[in-house]
């Protein structure tokens, strides 16, 4: 488990002590459904850092998507909350594309011309012989 789903299991665990104890309609319920959905924006964004590290970032969105979908109606968010999400975390896999593909056509090599300008001094030493 990474330290974001802990994090949103802790936000979660918090978001429920409240709803069974009745205090759906406080400060400190509203504060803990945003804490509760900062945390799952949290786990996303590293759901999609390491998807685009290991490369399959349209497998990982599809993955982001339905726990985007999943979390979010367990924390009661409207679908349009959701789709929100889902847009934010599409835009983000988009310019991640972008960049991976900036990137791929850079040139691998770079070619350098280096004149070097030097001076003898003193008598050459022929490789094997002593010093004079």
């Amino acid at each position: 488990m990474t330290a974001a789903e802990r994090d949103l299991a802790q936000k979660r665990a918090a978001l429920n002590s409240l709803t069974a104890h009745g205090k759906t309609n406080t400060a400190e319920y509203r504060s803990a459904v945003l804490d509760a959905y900062n945390a799952e924006l949290a786990l996303s964004s590293s759901l999609a850092d390491y998807s685009s590290k290991a490369g399959g970032a349209t497998r990982a969105t599809g993955l982001v998507k339905n726990a985007l979908t999943v979390y979010g109606h367990a924390l009661g968010l409207t679908r349009g909350q959701i789709a929100g999400l889902i847009a934010e975390t599409n835009s983000a896999a988009s310019a991640q594309q972008r960049l991976n593909s900036a990137l791929g056509s850079m040139p691998r090599t770079v070619t350098s011309h280096v004149t070097v300008v030097y001076h003898q001094v003193g008598t050459p030493v022929s490789p094997g012989k002593p010093l004079p």
